[in-house]
């Protein structure tokens, strides 16, 4: 298992989980876009710039942030450029993570449309006979009949990638809603739980990479440290998903 610590150092470590924390707290308050570029700049380790444009990002969308996230900017900035985020004095701070203004569902909007009274809150894929999504457990033998709208291609995109990382613990998969008015469309939101101390930017980063190979590029993927306490909006998604993955399965 790769121990993103030992790859990093002491101090690259803290400065690449911190970011990573830091996006995966604002997950639901900023636009998803912008969530997968922070991402991706983390992923390609563009550590000189990721503060500047967080600070300045976090004041255009209104989103404040922690006095330990504003200490963190504040050191990167200052040990890569001798200097302050420029936008950092501005900054709201606030020791608060809000609530999610979403609901979440395990299956996408045309199964709900049809037979949301047969869906429950959380579903799990594992254990299925085959490799394909559409084979479905025992547990979810009486939705036999929705197999083939369950789940889609797209969803076993994340997994074909993820699935070789020895990190990785599991992937699920929820669809995002607003929270009120008819449920239209939806955002594809990825779960996936790592080891500690894995390279977690660097599974969502691949992730994303797959989605938008499958021409989902407006999913957002988040990526989460077995074992931590986990923002609201995730601990909310998860509670709406879809298990598709866990080591032992393909």
């Amino acid at each position: 298992m790769v121990d993103a610590r030992i790859e990093t150092g002491e101090q690259g470590w803290r400065y690449f989980s911190g970011l990573h924390r830091l996006l995966l707290r604002l997950a639901g308050q900023v636009p998803g876009d912008w969530l997968t570029d922070m991402r991706r700049m983390l992923a390609g380790g563009d550590l000189v710039l990721l503060p500047d444009t967080v600070a300045g990002s976090a004041v255009e969308f209104g989103v404040p942030l922690t006095n330990g996230e504003v200490a963190l900017l504040r050191e990167m900035t200052r040990a890569f450029l001798d200097e302050d985020p420029m936008a950092l004095d501005l900054v709201t701070l606030t020791e608060e993570t809000p609530l999610p203004r979403y609901r979440f569902f395990p299956v996408p909007a045309e199964v709900l449309a049809t037979d949301a009274d047969r869906i429950p809150p959380r579903m799990d894929f594992t254990g299925r006979p085959g490799e394909s999504l559409w084979e479905l457990p025992p547990v979810l033998a009486p939705l036999n009949d929705l197999a083939t709208r369950l789940t889609d291609l797209a969803d076993r995109s994340p997994i074909i990638w993820l699935r070789e990382e020895d990190d990785v613990r599991s992937v699920a998969r929820t669809w995002r809603f607003p929270p009120d008015g008819p449920l239209d469309g939806g955002v594809r939101v990825v779960l996936v739980e790592v080891s500690p101390y894995a390279p977690a930017w660097d599974r969502a980063h691949e992730a994303s990479r797959a989605l938008a190979g499958r021409g989902d590029g407006t999913a957002e993927v988040e990526v989460y440290w077995a074992g931590e306490e986990l923002p609201p909006y995730h601990r909310a998604a998860l509670d709406g998903a879809a298990l598709l993955w866990r080591p032992g399965e393909r």
